[in-house]
Formats: structure tokens, C-alpha cells, sequence
């Protein structure tokens, strides 16, 4: 396996020095409305599961299925979609990938078999792998210092995504159906295609034109679009052979995925069947964690930055979120309202450290690989959560047998599965070398 790049040894690159170009914002602009979307369309089916079953005839495993399709095609694209972004370049990509969540919606809300409409969710779940041609576009369009707290910002906006999709998404629903609602989103998507298409561009026009021009070796490194089959096996290679990669992968794998089984599936029947809440109780905790998350993200990003360091920031959430799970576990069914509201607090605000994770990825290799870094980097939670999801219910309904019956004591077994993973976490988190830029 190879050391460590000299990419992380290195100061910062001209494009890094240049600043902020002019033109940087408002492209930010058009690809955050685009993350936000890509987390909508995720939590959508969730909210509308009840009306779609009623409406096609589905039972429990269909809609399982039906979940399971767009999860299934997201992980899978993570990877293809970080090779297509060095390849073709972000903005070909990410239109690409707009294009077909636009379509692909477009058919779910008029599909009349079940068959039908799951095809369209798992085209769904391809096309919102936007995430890596996002980051990629940013990459090149925001110096070094400042692309840990511009990421932050697009991933605290894609909570809005969430939330969306929840009381708006009802009150919408119910003024214009299931399939209404969701072909005035699909159609949303295609005028953001669009959008992108026409807005957005892969770098500053100042970087292609010196590289164009050959303005030395400094502007080719720079000029970072556009990279051929056989440099993208040689990136590819050249991170799955990084010694330093594979802490931060494991470390970030393992929480996220724990988040996203946990946040997206067991945290509600936990609070009720565990914990003895009503749903609107529930409810009300789920959605105070949810919120924590968005100020999270930035303000954790903002103080990697000025510690200059990542790994600083990444320890500590990581010992937090194990922290904040060893409670819930230990306490199962004998925390009221407050106290399991500060449990979600402190749990979402301790994984809020997606974009200090990923820009520590990206700081690993040089900018032409940020696509094909990133992308690696995501696939594991990804997939992994939907394993996990099914991994809990398992243990959850062994342990729920053998203990009579009793909700609260089986689920403190199978949170045990969650803090496993956490702990990896931070063991992982801890063998991690620093990879922020020395100026």
C-alpha cells in the first residue's frame, strides 16, 4: 500500500491562493436548492407510504422493497458518480443526475403498478447520488480554507430537504394527492437541470484559460476537468492503496451508518416501543435532533478550520456520538421527554461531521481525484445502513423473544449493535492522520 500523498504535505495550490472568485456564490446558489432536493426525494416515500400503499394495494414487504430500491440505487451510484465528475466534470454530471431524479419522479407519480414504480424509485435513488459532482464542483470553485465550511453549509441545507418532507410535504399531499404533488416535484427537478446545465461551470473561467494557455505546471494541476479512463483507474488505485485513507473511511463509515439506520428507521419505534412515548412525543424529539443538526454542521466545519486541523474535530464528535448512544442504551425506558431530547441533541450534532470528514478525504489527493475520493468515501455508509437496518431487526427480534416480549430491554440489546460500530468509530478516528494544508 502506498504512503501518504505528497498532496497532504504540500501547501496550498494557486487556486487555493486566488480567493473566492466572483462567480463562486451564485453557482453555490443553484447546486444547494439541488442537495436539498436529493434529501427530499430520499425522506419523500417515507411521509407518503400510507396514500401510496392505499393507492397501488401494497402490504408492508412492498413498501419495504419500495424503500429498499432507492437506497439500493444510491449506494450503488455513489462510486460511478465521483468517477463521472473527474471525467466529464461536475456540471455535466450533476445535470445528468437532476435530469434523471426530474424523470424518473415524473414516471413514479403516474405509475400504476407496483413493479413501476419501485423501477422509478431505484432510478430516483441513482440520479440523487449528487452529492460527490456537487463537492466536486466546489472543490474547484472554493480555495482549501474556506471548502470544509461551503460543504457544511450545502449539507445543512439539505436538512431543510428533510423537513420538507414532512409536515409541508402532508399539507401538500393532501391538497393534491400523492401522485400531484410529486409530478409538480419532478417537474421542479427538470427546470433545476436546466438550471445547472446553464448556471454552473466547472471551474473558474481564470483556471481554464491560464491552463488552456499553458500557464505551468502550478495552473495544469489546477486545471482539474476532464480526466481519461486510464487516470481514473490509476486515482482509483491510487486511493483503495492509501494507508491513510482507510481510518477516515472506517471511521466515517461506521458512524454514518449507525446514523442513518438509526435516524432513519429504528430512532421513532425505539421512543415509542422502548421508551414509552406517544408519537407525537416522538415525534417532537426526532425533529428537535433533526434542527440541532443544521448549526452543527457549519459551526463544526468553521472550528476544523480554525484549528487547522481535522482529526482535532473528528475524535471528539466521535466519542460524543458513542457517549450519546451509550446513554440511550443504558437508559432505555427510564428517560423522560427533556432528557431523551438532549440525547438526540447531542447524537445528530456529533455526526454533523460529514463535511469535516470528507474534505479530510479530498485533502488526501490531489484536486483532479476529489470525485473519485469523495465517491469512494461514500459508498460504504450507504450501503452499509440498509445491512444494518436489517442487522438490528435481527438481533432486535431474537433478543425481544428471548426476553419475553419486553420492548425495553430488547432494544437496549440491539443498541449494543450501534455501539460497536461507534466505538470502531473512534478507534478508527483516533489512527487517522492530519491531512488540513500547511500554508
Amino acid at each position: 500500500m502506498s504512503e501518504l500523498p505528497t498532496s497532504v504535505r504540500a501547501p496550498f495550490t494557486p487556486h487555493a491562493r486566488l480567493g473566492v472568485p466572483s462567480r463562486a456564490w451564485p453557482v453555490f446558489a443553484i447546486i444547494a436548492p439541488v442537495y436539498v432536493c436529493t434529501m427530499f426525494y430520499r425522506m419523500a416515500p417515507t411521509v407518503l407510504a400510507l396514500d401510496i400503499a392505499a393507492d397501488l394495494g401494497l402490504v408492508a414487504a412492498d413498501m419495504a422493497m419500495l424503500s429498499g430500491a432507492t437506497m439500493l440505487g444510491y449506494g450503488l451510484m455513489q462510486l460511478p458518480s465521483g468517477l463521472l465528475s473527474d471525467a466529464w466534470g461536475g456540471r455535466k454530471t450533476l445535470s445528468l443526475f437532476t435530469l434523471l431524479v426530474g424523470l424518473s419522479t415524473v414516471w413514479f407519480s403516474r405509475s400504476d403498478t407496483f413493479a413501476g414504480v419501485t423501477a422509478a424509485r431505484f432510478l430516483t435513488g441513482l440520479g440523487v447520488a449528487a452529492t460527490v459532482p456537487c463537492l466536486a464542483i466546489l472543490a474547484r470553485w472554493f480555495p482549501a480554507s474556506l471548502y470544509g465550511r461551503v460543504s457544511s453549509l450545502m449539507f445543512a441545507g439539505g436538512t431543510c430537504g428533510t423537513l420538507l418532507a414532512s409536515a409541508p410535504l402532508v399539507a401538500a399531499s393532501g391538497l393534491a394527492g400523492w401522485r400531484g404533488t410529486m409530478l409538480v416535484c419532478g417537474l421542479f427537478s427538470l427546470c433545476l437541470a436546466a438550471l445547472v446545465w446553464l448556471g454552473v461551470r466547472d471551474e473558474p473561467e481564470s483556471t481554464a484559460s491560464r491552463s488552456a494557455n499553458g500557464g505551468g505546471d502550478e495552473a495544469g494541476r489546477a486545471r482539474s476537468v476532464g480526466v481519461g479512463p486510464r487516470e481514473l483507474a490509476a486515482g482509483l488505485k491510487q486511493v483503495l492503496t492509501t494507508r491513510a485513507f482507510w481510518p477516515l473511511c472506517v471511521g466515517y463509515s461506521c458512524l454514518l451508518l449507525v446514523y442513518f439506520s438509526f435516524a432513519g428507521l429504528w430512532w421513532g419505534p425505539w421512543l415509542i416501543q422502548g421508551c414509552g412515548l406517544d408519537k407525537a412525543q416522538a415525534g417532537a424529539v426526532l425533529f428537535i435532533g433533526t434542527l440541532a443538526s443544521v448549526p452543527a454542521m457549519p459551526l463544526l466545519a468553521t472550528l476544523s478550520d480554525k484549528l487547522r486541523s481535522r482529526r482535532a474535530v473528528l475524535v471528539p464528535c466521535a466519542a460524543v456520538a458513542l457517549a450519546a448512544m451509550a446513554a440511550m442504551t443504558l437508559t432505555t425506558g427510564r428517560l423522560g421527554l427533556v432528557p431523551l431530547a438532549a440525547l438526540a441533541v447531542a447524537f445528530t450534532s456529533a455526526c454533523g461531521l460529514s463535511a469535516v470528514a470528507l474534505a479530510s478525504g479530498k485533502e488526501l489527493f490531489p484536486l483532479r481525484m476529489v470525485g473519485t475520493a469523495t465517491g469512494c468515501l461514500n459508498t460504504i455508509p450507504a450501503l452499509a445502513a440498509a445491512l444494518h437496518q436489517k442487522l438490528f431487526g435481527a438481533v432486535l427480534g431474537w433478543r425481544l423473544t428471548e426476553r419475553g416480549g419486553d420492548y425495553g430491554a430488547a432494544y437496549g440489546d440491539a443498541m449494543g449493535v450501534n455501539l460497536a460500530f461507534l466505538a470502531l468509530a473512534l478507534v478508527a478516528f483516533l489512527l487517522i492522520r492530519e491531512s488540513y494544508p500547511r500554508d
